[in-house]
């Protein structure tokens, strides 16, 4: 394996450890050292620190072992696309990836959504990573209460400010519409909003 991905034994058998100690089954092992491979390799990083990314993408999605390309191609396709690269990708989404899908995010959407945030603002990727995941807790914080948030917000304000630029924020049973569906509606119509909208 270490011949045909072009690197060494030693890294093979390094991220080998760090599955096998996840509990990870031979086959397993051997698809995800693969993957980290390509990561590593990409995103211009060591193999441990390749294999902690794809562990939180993969275990914060429940991606199956098999699947795990899925990953490493879809910030691979970020990265050639815009002006980011696979180790910024893999940074943010450490921060976030459990609890986006959770909130029913998908993996490529939310790599998307980090993708411009990190291309447009530049920022760390580690802050850009927390502050997605802020924006969408507040989200479901404001699906589960009824009353106001900390700081004052309520799903009123929310659904109000959103109704002024053309956006639903609860579907026709007057339920909470998907985080992703809302903010891609959203952005579709961004760049014709008033600066008071």
């Amino acid at each position: 394996m270490a011949q045909r991905l072009g690197t060494t034994t030693q890294q093979v058998v390094e991220a080998s450890k760090l599955y096998y100690q996840q509990g990870r089954t031979q086959s397993e092992v051997m698809y995800l050292v693969e993957q980290t491979a390509i990561l590593a390799t990409t995103a211009e990083i060591d193999y441990a620190t390749a294999t902690d990314y794809l562990t939180a993408a993969i275990n914060g999605y429940n991606i199956a072992a098999s699947e795990a390309y899925t990953v490493t191609d879809s910030w691979s396709a970020l990265a050639a696309a815009s002006a980011v690269d696979v180790n910024e990708l893999a940074v943010a989404m450490s921060k976030v990836a459990s609890l986006a899908a959770a909130s029913g995010l998908e993996l490529e959407t939310a790599s998307a959504f980090l993708s411009k945030m990190l291309e447009t603002t530049r920022e760390a990727p580690e802050n850009l990573g927390t502050a997605l995941k802020t924006i969408i807790s507040r989200f479901q914080d404001l699906k589960m209460s009824e009353e106001e948030l900390e700081d004052g917000v309520s799903a009123n304000d929310v659904e109000t400010a959103l109704a002024s630029a053309g956006i639903a924020l609860r579907d026709e049973s007057g339920q909470f519409r998907d985080f992703d569906d809302v903010l891609l509606e959203l952005s579709s119509v961004w760049d014709s909003l008033s600066i008071n909208t």
